[in-house]
């Protein structure tokens, strides 16, 4: 056996552990709960109002309080990898009641190869993987932009052919097995440049070396299209138009996409969604966001079927400018904005995001009703839009996983008592 066999390879020990997920997955994967998502996710991306839809999005610090790594079962590292994931989603599946939807397709990961951009971010974390972090600039002078180098991709055919075998032979039964390669097109050119020049001195240039800023944010724009024109040649795209998170909140099942002449063998970015963000730009004017951000996004979201904006940014003041955006459909609602505004600006011409603040999580004390308070909030506010609700950048829940259950059960009365009153 070769050792690019023996790395893949999955024990008569682990396959028995791997199909037991597998099953139960699959036992709630063929639910008719899970059709009545789907409907719902196709009306509400076509903007059609409804019920506002949720989603409870756990992020891998949070996964490691709610079970420790060390505590899987599975013998070979492959395995182990998929034991994570397959025991997250039925998790999920047993204990958050909210609208993702779980199908009978396992996927698993393309092996892509990257150059990179020729440098590399210095960042300086306070506290562990997960706390604020510092950037040292690495573009220190103008003439550093040269450094930046357009990344070159490689899709390994022959690992991912091999990735694929493995799975089906354990549990390809079960579910269907797929690759699931870049499906997440985020563009963040100017968070980027922020990493790599450090935010104090990039907001500074924006004034001081206006030119050098849009030469270093058209090489990037550059480097991310070349990119996904490489993945797509090479068969490296994953359609993301079902129970994918698309942007930053959300499922992507829509009847818009994928385009005529679809090809799950070679998707094309026509037929995904695309995300850009600027969330370095969460203080700075309109005005200026539009000169040496949008530029850039609309370069990059014009390759997608449909567009999602924003992350963390507020955007409340925003709106007016990306509606220059032609395929956009979706804005994210970050904690930080002024719901009112923000729902006033969108109508139902958009999806308004909104974006709970994960800190109601997070607390020292947790508090339910608190939680309840803020969804209703937003449901007062923004009466006449098409809103969904996604709690996501959960860091921690305390040690009490209970949380996040409590958290999204208390949601989903909300918004369903809310529908019912307000049809």
């Amino acid at each position: 056996m070769t050792d690019s066999n023996s790395r893949y390879a999955i024990s008569v020990h682990d396959r028995a552990l791997l199909r037991e997920l597998a099953n139960e997955l699959a036992d709630h994967a063929i639910r008719p709960e899970q059709a009545e998502k789907e409907r719902q996710w196709r009306r509400h991306n076509a903007l059609r109002r409804g019920r506002p839809l949720v989603i409870c999005d756990i992020e891998p610090p949070m996964w490691r309080e709610i079970f420790d790594i060390h505590g899987l079962k599975c013998e070979g590292e492959w395995a182990r990898r998929h034991e994570d994931d397959l025991r997250q989603q039925v998790y999920h599946c047993r204990n958050i009641n909210d609208d993702w939807v779980f199908r009978r397709i396992y996927h698993y990961p393309t092996a892509i190869g990257n150059t990179g951009w020729g440098i590399e971010t210095h960042e300086i974390r306070a506290q562990g993987s997960g706390g604020a972090a510092h950037f040292e600039p690495v573009l220190r002078e103008l003439r550093d932009v040269e450094k930046i180098m357009a990344p070159r991709m490689n899709v390994d055919q022959d690992a991912n052919r091999l990735r694929e075998q493995s799975l089906k032979e354990a549990f390809g039964d079960i579910l269907e097995i797929r690759p699931r390669g870049y499906f997440v097109p985020w563009f963040a050119p100017i968070d980027l440049l922020a990493q790599w020049r450090g935010i104090e001195n990039l907001l500074m240039d924006l004034v001081d070396n206006a030119e050098w800023v849009h030469e270093c944010l058209g090489r990037i724009t550059a480097g991310h299209l070349g990119m996904l024109e490489q993945l797509e040649a090479q068969g490296g795209l994953s359609g993301n138009h079902d129970a994918h998170f698309v942007g930053s909140g959300g499922q992507g099942y829509v009847d818009e996409l994928p385009k005529a002449g679809f090809d799950p063998q070679r998707v094309r970015p026509i037929d995904m969604w695309g995300q850009a963000t600027a969330q370095i730009f969460a203080e700075v004017s309109p005005d200026m966001h539009a000169s040496f951000s949008l530029p850039y996004d609309r370069q990059w979201l014009e390759r997608f079927g449909l567009a999602c904006y924003g992350c963390c940014e507020p955007l409340h003041d925003k709106v007016g400018i990306l509606r220059s955006i032609p395929n956009l459909r979706r804005i994210s609602m970050s904690p930080w904005v002024d719901v009112a505004k923000g729902a006033a600006a969108i109508g139902a011409d958009y999806i308004f995001s909104s974006k709970p603040n994960p800190a109601i999580l997070a607390s020292e004390r947790w508090d339910p009703e608190h939680a309840r308070a803020s969804i209703r909030h937003v449901l007062e506010k923004t009466r006449g839009c098409v809103v969904e609700f996604i709690m996501k950048d959960t860091q921690t829940c305390r040690n009490e996983p209970h949380r996040v259950s409590e958290w999204t059960s208390a949601a989903m009365e909300e918004v369903l008592r809310w529908s019912e009153r307000n049809g």
